[in-house]
């Protein structure tokens, strides 16, 4: 079950999307208070909240599928489906402070799921 396919930088990436995800989303609520006009516009959009959404999304299943075809270790996955679950549902069923605590938590879950998935990779690499 051993593949070439994995990238490490998918997870970097994974981990980065993850972590800009989780900033705006415990950033915005002040922003909003201290700058009402500019950051609704901006970063309190449908639009953005969809962009961050696809990306954490794409990034996640680039570095976890190949990941997982090299290292064959599941409990990724666990990790994995837990994070994307709360941003989905974040994003698409939760409104107000729902929405932050679900996003927060997925992103923390998400950037566990990609720290155990480049360490798999790398020991899966040493045997």
């Amino acid at each position: 079950m051993k593949s070439s396919a994995y990238r490490p930088l998918a997870d970097r990436l994974g981990i980065a999307a993850s972590g800009v995800c989780a900033v705006h989303c415990l950033f915005v609520p002040l922003a909003l208070a201290l700058f009402p006009g500019v950051m609704a516009r901006l970063f309190a959009s449908p639009f953005t909240h969809h962009v961050l959404t696809g990306v954490v999304v794409c990034t996640s299943l680039a570095a976890f599928v190949p990941g997982w075809l090299k290292h064959g270790q599941a409990r990724v996955w666990g990790w994995a489906l837990a994070g994307l679950g709360c941003v989905l549902a974040a994003r698409f069923e939760a409104e107000g402070p729902a929405e932050i605590v679900l996003t927060a938590l997925g992103s923390v879950l998400l950037i566990v799921a990609h720290r155990l998935n480049h360490s798999l990779v790398y020991w899966a690499d040493r045997e």
